[in-house]
């Protein structure tokens, strides 16, 4: 991955809504998980269990594929 590429993912990242994230999960995201997200993406995404993280992923891959690099 490029420096181009990765920035762009954390801007994505950033960027990401609620509706977003919980889209295709079994269970959505719990007030105070999406608070803690909205606070701080970042640390939420390096924080969170292995599902929420590959639902994470897949919405940053799904905007990159749609917006483009």
């Amino acid at each position: 991955m490029e420096l181009r590429e990765f920035h762009n993912a954390l801007r994505i990242l950033l960027n990401l809504d609620r509706d977003e994230i919980e889209n295709d999960r079994a269970e959505p995201m719990t007030d105070a998980q999406w608070e803690d997200f909205r606070s701080n993406p970042f640390l939420f995404f390096i924080k969170c269990d292995d599902h929420m993280c590959q639902q994470i992923w897949t919405r940053i891959v799904a905007s990159k594929q749609t917006f483009g690099d």
